[in-house]
């Protein structure tokens, strides 16, 4: 092998050498809410970065932000830490926040309502980066129902007195009563949770045999009958 040759061999190895060996940085280590997008995956020895937070969160140190790639292949050193923006948690809701009155940005908020209401607004609310709610909390609406019908030879007696309206609403409730000497085939009657009524009883005719007698005691009888519904009787 000729002197030439063998230098160019010799010249190309040192040159991938020193190509090889040559120390880069990987992305920066980052924490929450550091902005990635504007970061690359490899730096060259010498070139820097301004570290920044990302839309929804502000700095919490004044720590350096700049930093560079260094020979070792390592980046100097910040402590540059983002705080999320806190939303106000709506005062009707703190009670379930466990003494909490904010949440961080990002948070969402879940509305449910109890049976018999139907919600009136969003089932949920997310914190932005501003520091308000996408939505306003919904409100819980009683679910209507139908007026009771009275049953026959009877009538409805609402809870509720006066009562006005074509409705009524989820928990109110009612009496049925029926005309002397009848009686219903149950009393209670109510606004239930799917917005429906029961159908309204049966008046019935009802009677009581004659009592018979009790000890130590005596029933006193005007006319010796049987009692219809409601009847009473005296002892003495």
């Amino acid at each position: 092998m000729s002197l030439t040759r063998c230098f160019l061999i010799l010249c190309q190895f040192l040159l991938y050498t020193t190509v090889s060996s040559k120390k880069v940085c990987g992305r920066p280590p980052i924490t929450e809410g550091i902005d990635e997008s504007i970061l690359k995956r490899v730096y060259e020895v010498g070139e820097e970065v301004t570290l920044t937070c990302e839309q929804g969160y502000l700095p919490s140190t004044s720590s350096p932000r700049r930093i560079s790639c260094t020979g070792t292949g390592d980046w100097t050193p910040s402590d540059l830490a983002c705080s999320p923006n806190m939303c106000p948690i709506p005062k009707p809701l703190q009670p379930l926040a466990m003494g909490r009155t904010e949440a961080p940005f990002k948070s969402i908020l879940n509305f449910t309502c109890d049976d018999g209401y139907v919600m009136l607004g969003f089932n949920s609310s997310s914190c932005l980066h501003n520091g308000t709610w996408s939505n306003p909390p919904p409100m819980c609406k009683a679910v209507n129902c139908p007026l009771p019908r009275p049953p026959v030879d009877g009538r409805v007696v609402h809870d509720k007195k006066p009562f006005t309206g074509t409705n009524t609403i989820y928990g109110q409730g009612w009496a049925y009563e029926c005309n002397p000497p009848k009686a219903p085939s149950y009393e209670r009657g109510s606004c239930m949770a799917d917005g429906t009524v029961s159908e309204p009883p049966t008046c019935r005719d009802v009677s009581c045999p004659v009592p018979t007698g009790i000890p130590n005691g005596v029933i006193t009888f005007a006319v010796m009958r049987e009692h219809r519904y409601k009847d009473t009787i005296k002892c003495l």
